[in-house]
């Protein structure tokens, strides 16, 4: 509920500034040129931020890889050692019938 009244806050606001912008006077030509020079300096500062983040994402995810590569040969490992225990066991206990049998 509280997201829902955020919103609505957000909404509320926003009609009162597009009101009062409509209203009141502004030379749009001063504004512009200072609009040009900040949209100018944010764009940079945005593509320096993704590429930043870009860069870390990539490192954390070839740490990831080999992380995974590592649990993937563990785990094909470990299946190997059982597949293995169980034909062990299997071949014993066929020795052992065997060796009844012909008792």
């Amino acid at each position: 509920m509280e997201n829902k009244k955020d919103w609505i806050g957000m909404a509320m606001f926003l009609t009162v500034l597009f009101v009062v912008l409509a209203i009141v006077p502004i030379n749009w030509g001063v504004w512009g040129n200072y609009g040009d020079f900040m949209g100018g300096i944010m764009a940079g500062l945005s593509a320096l931020f993704a590429f930043m983040a870009w860069r870390g994402q990539s490192e954390e995810n070839e740490i990831l890889r080999k992380e995974n590569r590592k649990r993937d040969v563990e785990r094909v490992f470990f299946e190997m050692v059982r597949v293995h225990r169980e034909n062990v066991e299997g071949k014993i206990d066929f020795i052992i019938d065997k060796v009844v049998e012909k008792n």
